[in-house]
């Protein structure tokens, strides 16, 4: 009981916290597809999945190894795994900087968007400034302190709008252009922040060869299955700029920007239960897994399940207020979508528990299978039903991850799917027997 409350206090804070991020980036959503045009709207979407893909892998690259053997090694040796994962993390940034270089004029190409050449080349930039935020906010997680990657997202998100919002006022014309620049310097002032809270929990000292192929050997399953995963969330929306259009792109995001709301309390209660679970598996064993797994699933749907049904029945509505009438057939997308999230946190969980165990390569050929076929299905679903084909590939692909992610648990750790119902339930209990409790301490 004392780990369920001091987790589930965990997870709500976080929960607001991922909230007033997310609040912050659908505002810039919400002002840029009101002051672009489709076609613009559609590239800047394309831009921001390229550059959110970099950061995701290169962030799991670095983030669950750091995390892992700093809880599970003896102290005298954190320092040691601090600065050779900051080694690797420097290796990783000159990695995607090449890629971008390489890649840019391909991705044009196949896009139709002679904008992302130059949008591109300035993000390398970015890549370099996120080694930094990537590093000191992983570090701090290391030790489950979570407000230097509250602040430096935060900060991030907030100064971007700050910047467009300036822009607009003052009569200047927001081009590609500018909107990646804007990205960068807010990348910049995240940075500052994440060094600012990380910084106490930093002890540089030499790096050591083994430790540096430890992390590398550890983290090339978690950076394929988050490349895996990312293609995954992203062929919907790269398929349809090459088959249909960019046009095509800025009328289906509004439906997915929405579904990805479900990534703000998943996001939050992944964060607080990962380190965890890799202390109580050291502690308790194996068994603590199959729990830990129940038990977030379950308190994830409680959380998303209400403002998913209450979405679908206001989807239409929805969409006007969030893009606009021009956007208003974006609703029947969104009514697709809005049931990913509930199967996203089964599929999230399970790779969470894969890297607990020390069994991310399991995670990591599920999802290149899942990925390949969800490939296969945009390209045919998409050529027969157009958008609406999008979005039912995408949910057969979570489907079907996870009817194979519960075979794998249920022979692996004994997963029961039933013991998530029961524990549904008494989530909402939990969730109000909480919230009471820090409304009366606050008094006091």
């Amino acid at each position: 009981m004392r780990y369920q409350s001091g987790w589930l206090k965990s997870g709500i804070y976080s929960t607001f916290n991922r909230l007033t991020i997310a609040g912050f980036g659908f505002i810039n959503f919400f002002i840029l597809i009101r002051l672009i045009s489709k076609d613009d709207f559609g590239i800047w979407v394309l831009f921001i999945s390229v550059a959110t893909i970099l950061e995701s892998i290169r962030r799991s690259f670095i983030y669950n190894s750091l995390v892992r053997h700093i809880n599970i090694e003896d102290a005298e040796e954190r320092t040691t795994i601090i600065s050779s994962s900051l080694v690797l993390n420097v290796f990783s940034a000159i990695v995607a900087i090449l890629l971008l270089l390489g890649l840019r004029e391909v991705l044009v190409e196949v896009w139709n968007a002679p904008a992302l050449s130059e949008m591109l080349l300035i993000y390398t930039i970015g890549q370099l400034l996120f080694t930094v935020v990537v590093h000191f906010n992983s570090v701090s997680e290391s030790y489950s302190s979570f407000a230097g990657t509250f602040f430096s997202s935060l900060v991030q998100r907030l100064s971007f709008l700050i910047i467009v919002v300036s822009f607009y006022f003052y009569g200047y014309e927001i081009s590609l252009v500018y909107l990646a620049y804007f990205h960068v310097t807010s990348i910049a002032l995240g940075a500052l922040f994440a060094v600012f809270f990380g910084m106490s929990y930093q002890a540089f000292s030499g790096y050591k060869t083994q430790w540096i192929l430890k992390h590398f050997h550890y983290g090339k399953y978690t950076f394929g299955t988050n490349l895996g995963s990312m293609i995954f969330k992203n062929t919907d929306s790269w398929m349809l700029g090459s088959i249909i259009s960019n046009e095509a792109v800025a009328i289906y995001n509004p439906a997915i920007r929405i579904s990805n709301l479900f990534e703000v309390p998943l996001g939050a209660i992944s964060s607080v239960v990962f380190p965890n679970m890799v202390r109580r598996i050291k502690e308790n064993g194996i068994r603590e897994a199959k729990y830990l797994y129940e038990k977030t699933v379950a308190l994830s749907l409680a959380v998303i399940t209400p403002f998913a049904v209450l979405t679908i029945v206001f989807a239409r509505s929805i969409t006007i207020f969030i893009a606009g009438e021009p956007y208003e057939d974006s609703y029947e997308l969104l009514q697709i979508t809005m049931l990913y999230g509930l199967v996203v946190p089964f599929n999230r969980q399970f790779g969470i528990t894969m890297n607990a165990i020390g069994r991310s390569n399991i995670n990591f050929y599920v999802l290149l299978a899942n990925t390949i076929l969800n490939v296969a299905l945009n390209w045919i679903l998409i050529h027969s039903f157009g958008l609406v084909g999008a979005a039912i590939a995408t949910l057969i692909s979570y489907l079907l991850v996870l009817l194979v992610s519960e075979i794998i648990l249920s022979n692996m750790i004994n997963v029961n799917i039933l013991n998530v119902g029961k524990y549904f339930f008494s989530s909402y209990r939990q969730i109000f027997n909480t919230l009471i409790s820090l409304n009366g301490k606050k008094k006091a």
